[in-house]
C-alpha cells in the first residue's frame, strides 16, 4: 500500500477526465441517476491532489474518489487504508457513465459514495456529462459502461452496452479483445440466471464464441485461452478444457497457478478428489510453499471431498485469515464442521456467511441465481439450527451440497457438436 503523487504497478499518476456518457442511454433513462455498486478488499491506494484512487481485489478497474471542495481527501485515504489493513470489504457506489480508458487501457471510474463499517463519504461527480461526438467515442463509452455495470450493476444493461460497443466496427483495435473478454465473462456469469437446459447452454455457447474470437485475435494471451477452457468446461467438455489448461501451464508458466486451480476444480466437480488435491500439490512443486486465500481454500475443498475433515477445517481457517469476509470459505468450513458432528460451529459459520452476503451491495437483489443461493442458505441454516438444538453432537450433510450449479457435473452440451 502506498500514498503519494503516484501509485500502482506502473507508478503512473492518476488522470483526470471529462465525463463521457453514452447518448442512447441518456435518452432512454429517467432524470434519476443510477449507480453501479461493487464491494471488495482494497489492493492498491494512491493520491494525486484531491483525488484518491484505488483498486479492489479481483478487479482491474481503477476507482477515483474526487473529494472536491467539501471534504478532505485524507478522509477517503484513511478509510481505505483502514479497510485494507483489516482485509475488510469496502462498498463502492460509482457512476457507470464516467468511465474512460487510460493510456494503458485500464478503466477509470468516478466514485459517488464510499462506505466502510457504517461510515460513508460522498465523492464529487459531474452532473452534466459531455456527450460523445463521434462513433469511436460512442463505442468506447458503451464499452466502459458495459464493463463497469458487468462488475457492479445491472447485468442486463451491461449486456446491452457491450452489445452496442461490439455492434459496429468503431472500437480501437486494442480495445476489441477487451470487449470480447468482458462480454464472454458476463455471459458465463449470467447464464446461470437462465433455466437449465438448452436456453442456458445457448448463453454459455455465446460466451464461448466470444472467447474463441478473442483467442483468435490474441493467440499469445493466456487469459484468452483460459476463457475458452472455462466455456468448454461450463458446457460439459471437461477433457477439452483440461487439455487447454495443460497447454497454458506449458506455454505460460506464470499462469500455472490459476490453471492448476481450474484443473483442481474440474476434478473436484467430477468427484475425483485425489487428482483435485494433486493439482494443488503441483502448485507447490512448481512454485514452492504457498500461502494466500485461493490456495488454502481450494486445497481445503479437495481435502473435504476426501473426508479429511480436520485438515480441511485447518485449510479453510487459514483461508479466512487471508480473507475474513469470504462467505464461501465459511460455507465450506460449515460443511466440514457439520460432517465432524460439530453442529454449533457449523451453525455459526453458516450464519456468518449469510451476514456477509447481506452486507454486500447486491444483498437486496431479487430473482436470479444469487437470490436462489441466498434462499437455500437461509433454509439450510434453519434446518441446521433445529438439528443442533435437538441433537448437537450428530453429524450432518445439510450445508454440504453445491450452492453453485456450475460446480455440478454435467454431460457435454449438444451445441458443442455444431
Amino acid at each position: 500500500m502506498s500514498s503519494g503523487a503516484s501509485w500502482g504497478t506502473g507508478v503512473r499518476k492518476l488522470i483526470f477526465w471529462a465525463l463521457i456518457a453514452l447518448s442512447s442511454s441518456l435518452a432512454s433513462t429517467s432524470a434519476a441517476q443510477t449507480w453501479g455498486r461493487l464491494s471488495g478488499v482494497v489492493t492498491e491506494i494512491g493520491q494525486t491532489g484531491r483525488t484518491v484512487g484505488f483498486r479492489l481485489d479481483g478487479s482491474s478497474m481503477t476507482f477515483e474518489f474526487d473529494a472536491g471542495g467539501r471534504i478532505s481527501p485524507y478522509a477517503a485515504l484513511n478509510l481505505l487504508q483502514a479497510a485494507a489493513a483489516n482485509q475488510d470489504h469496502v462498498a463502492v457506489e460509482f457512476d457507470p457513465n464516467s468511465g474512460i480508458f487510460a493510456d494503458d487501457l485500464s478503466l477509470h471510474l468516478l466514485v459517488h459514495e464510499l462506505s466502510y463499517r457504517g461510515k460513508s463519504l460522498a465523492g464529487q461527480t459531474s452532473a452534466t456529462p459531455v456527450l460523445a461526438s463521434d462513433a469511436q467515442a460512442t463505442a468506447e463509452a458503451a464499452l466502459a459502461r458495459g464493463m463497469a455495470l458487468s462488475r457492479g450493476g445491472d447485468k442486463t444493461a451491461a449486456r446491452m452496452s457491450l452489445d452496442d460497443a461490439l455492434a459496429a466496427d468503431h472500437l480501437r483495435p486494442a480495445l476489441l479483445p477487451m470487449a470480447l473478454a468482458a462480454r464472454s465473462g458476463l455471459l458465463y456469469e449470467t447464464a446461470f440466471d437462465v433455466r437449465a437446459g438448452l436456453d442456458r447452454d445457448q448463453v454459455l455457447f455465446a460466451g464461448l464464441t466470444d472467447a474463441r474470437r478473442w483467442r483468435s485475435m490474441a493467440p499469445e494471451s493466456a487469459q484468452a485461452a483460459s476463457a475458452v477452457a472455462r466455456g468448454l468446461s461450463l458446457l460439459g467438455d471437461d477433457e477439452a478444457a483440461l487439455s487447454i489448461y495443460a497447454d497454458v501451464i506449458k506455454r505460460w508458466p506464470e499462469e500455472a497457478f490459476w490453471s492448476d486451480i481450474s484443473i483442481s476444480s474440474i476434478h473436484r466437480r467430477r468427484g475425483d478428489y485425489a487428482n483435485a488435491l494433486a493439482a494443488m500439490d503441483d502448485i507447490v512443486r512448481r512454485r514452492g510453499p504457498q500461502a494466500g486465500m485461493a490456495y488454502r481454500f481450494n486445497r481445503g475443498r479437495a481435502l473435504l471431498g476426501q473426508k479429511r475433515l480436520p485438515e480441511a477445517i485447518k485449510e479453510f481457517t487459514s483461508a479466512l485469515s487471508y480473507r475474513p469476509t469470504y462467505d464461501y470459505a465459511f460455507i465450506q468450513r460449515a460443511c466440514a464442521y457439520a460432517q465432524s458432528a460439530r453442529l454449533p460451529e457449523a451453525v455459526a459459520d453458516l450464519s456468518a456467511a449469510l451476514t456477509i452476503q447481506d452486507s454486500l451491495p447486491d444483498s437486496n437483489t431479487t430473482g436470479g441465481a444469487a437470490q436462489a443461493r441466498r434462499e437455500r442458505l437461509q433454509q439450510d441454516l434453519a434446518s441446521l439450527r433445529k438439528l443442533a438444538a435437538d441433537s448437537p453432537h450428530s453429524g450432518s450433510d445439510i450445508p454440504c451440497h453445491s450452492y453453485f450449479e456450475a460446480e455440478i457435473a454435467r454431460d457435454p452440451s449438444p451445441l458443442l457438436q455444431k
